[in-house]
């Protein structure tokens, strides 16, 4: 009994100090128990821990990743299709500008036949010398077209590979 009536004593003069001791144990172990917590990331009404936030964020970096994987995908199947529209309105562009020509030159070589009528100097052989040209010109622009008919249709396909 003398050894707790000597602490009992001691902690009677030393009060403060006894005081600071147990809330210097009390303090450690909340300190230890109790980990900090902070809002989470995937729901921020829900408190975390260090190593709980970790796992957040990892998930959080592979929703990330793979978020920016099918924005990549996406450009490049939006850049495979302006590839091809363009291909498509150069075709196009070309197969109008054959046409104007084809156009001019018929326009071009029926006149000068309607100019030799109208003027009384077509003979036979003018005639037949500006009808083979127009033949010529005829089989000539279908040509024309077929060639740029079947080029943009090669370009589709191997758009579509």
């Amino acid at each position: 009994m003398d050894v707790l009536h000597n602490s009992l004593k001691w902690i009677d003069y030393n009060r403060g100090l006894a005081v600071g001791a147990i809330l210097a144990v009390c303090l450690s172990g909340a300190m230890i128990s109790c980990q900090p917590k902070t809002a989470g990331l995937i729901d921020p009404a829900r408190k975390v821990t260090a190593a709980e936030l970790s796992g957040e964020i990892a998930i959080i970096q592979r929703q990330l990743a793979a978020d920016a994987a099918d924005l990549t995908a996406g450009t490049e199947r939006y850049n495979a299709e302006v590839e091809v529209l363009n291909a498509q309105i150069d075709a196009a562009a070309d197969d109008l500008e054959s046409q104007m020509e084809l156009r001019r030159q018929i326009i071009e070589q029926t006149g000068g036949i309607a100019t030799a009528f109208a003027q009384g100097g077509l003979d036979w052989t003018a005639g037949i010398g500006a009808l083979s040209q127009v033949v010529l010109l005829s089989f000539a622009g279908g040509a024309t077209y077929d060639n740029v008919r079947k080029r943009k249709l090669i370009k589709d396909l191997k758009a579509k590979q």
